[in-house]
């Protein structure tokens, strides 16, 4: 004859070997929640790194084409454009596996009274090896242009 808790019993017994055929698989899915949210976090560095450095890399052109438009010579400009985007990129940190800046000057031949630009660009290639996304590559190519105009009515040499 079956008691009054034999059906609460039964019961018990069958949950019990229910959760036996899920054993591990709460460490199974702890695995991959982790593994995911490694891969987000790896992903959100990479992009913010891309990110200030593009900023730094703009912001040293423009700084860059102003200092520039401000020098007396062509020869000057690209010295001091030079320098100026490559002491900027070194004060914010942004280090290129590879690095181009290029400083056009034409706009100094063009005429007193005539508009004329001064042009900058930055090319960086930063390296992203040290953070290891899968599907990302090791190193991307940043660049930027900028432009200053020059004084209309300056001397120019």
């Amino acid at each position: 004859m079956l008691g009054p808790h034999t059906g609460t019993r039964r019961a018990a017994v069958s949950s019990f070997r229910a959760a036996g055929k899920d054993a591990g698989s709460a460490a199974l899915e702890s695995v991959m929640v982790a593994v995911a949210a490694l891969l987000f976090i790896t992903t959100v560095i990479a992009v913010a790194r891309l990110a200030i450095a593009g900023q730094a890399i703009q912001s040293a052109a423009d700084e860059a084409a102003r200092q520039a438009s401000l020098a007396r010579s062509a020869s000057a400009a690209q010295e001091e454009g030079r320098q100026t985007a490559d002491r900027l990129l070194t004060q914010d940190g942004v280090t290129c596996t590879d690095r181009l800046i290029e400083v056009d000057t034409s706009g100094f031949r063009v005429p007193v009274g005539r508009s004329a630009d001064v042009h900058a660009e930055i090319r960086c290639e930063v390296d992203l090896s040290d953070v290891a996304v899968p599907g990302l590559p090791g190193r991307r190519t940043l660049e930027a242009r900028a432009t200053s105009p020059l004084d209309r009515f300056r001397l120019r040499s």
